[in-house]
Order: C-alpha cells, then sequence, then structure tokens
C-alpha cells in the first residue's frame, strides 16, 4: 500500500509540475548578415503585421534598422529558440551561449512600458561576447534600454 501511495505522489508532483511549465512555439530570429548591436520587437503594435509561422517556429525577420513591430501577442515559456545571420535565402546558424563558449547572441530580455504610451518588448544582443563588452551598455536611449541599431553602419 506504501509503494502504490509513494507512486501515486510521485506521478502527481509530476503531473503538477509539467503543468506549470507555461509552453510557447518557437521563435526564429532572422538577422541581416554582419549586424552586430541590440535589436528590439516591439508586440501588440495596432496596425502592426502578425507574426509569420515556419515549419512551427514564429519568424521574425529583421531589417537592417534591428527593430521590428508586430500586431501579434508576446509569447512566455521556455522553449529553444532559434538564431540566423540572413543575406538573401542564405542563413548562418548563430549560438547562444554562456560567457566563454562563442556564442553570438547575449542578454536578451523583455518588459511592458505601461501608460497611455503601452509598450511590450523584447530586446537581445547580437555579436561576439568581446562585441557586447565594448558596446553593448555604451548607449541607451531615453527610456534607459540599449540604444537598437547595427554598431558597424
Amino acid at each position: 500500500m506504501k509503494a502504490a501511495l509513494l507512486l501515486f505522489v510521485i506521478l502527481a508532483s509530476s503531473f503538477a509540475m509539467h503543468a506549470c511549465q507555461q509552453q510557447r512555439t518557437p521563435s526564429r530570429y532572422l538577422i541581416p548578415q554582419g549586424y552586430v548591436g541590440w535589436v528590439r520587437i516591439d508586440f501588440s503594435v495596432s496596425g502592426a503585421p502578425q507574426l509569420l509561422k515556419e515549419n512551427g517556429h514564429w519568424n521574425f525577420t529583421f531589417p537592417d534598422s534591428g527593430k521590428i513591430q508586430t500586431s501579434s501577442e508576446m509569447e512566455y515559456g521556455a522553449v529553444d529558440d532559434e538564431y540566423y545571420y540572413y543575406s538573401g535565402n542564405s542563413r548562418t546558424s548563430l549560438k547562444e551561449t554562456g560567457w566563454g563558449d562563442g556564442g553570438m547572441i547575449w542578454g536578451g530580455f523583455n518588459g511592458k512600458k505601461e501608460g497611455n504610451d503601452q509598450k511590450i518588448y523584447q530586446y537581445f544582443f547580437v555579436g561576439t561576447e568581446a562585441q557586447l563588452s565594448e558596446f553593448g551598455l555604451k548607449s541607451k536611449d531615453e527610456d534607459g534600454h540599449p540604444k537598437v541599431g547595427n554598431i558597424h553602419l
């Protein structure tokens, strides 16, 4: 009887933990070849285009400015996203790693600005660890966020 009760507790805990993990659709971020700097996505923007799906991933195709606006809502949860440099139809994978492992994607964060001009946004830095250290926090916008744009233009 004790074994059955223990098994029940383990299974119930497993289901509860799984239910607490929020799932979202994975994202594929397409960044112009050679872009180095912060990028930003503004979500729930009235009149902006909806995100497109490709092979089960939301596609975020950044222009040279590094800024995207979409009327789609931001999704939350943990999944494995994909990051690429693109040039025409060619894509080169970019790694998201920890310090010292040769990554190219850093400092991702999201947030919400309240008020009449409410904004839901997401940022991340594209470049080497050295470029993040040198340029990543050098300049900020009027809201105190990192300034978006290609530092190599």
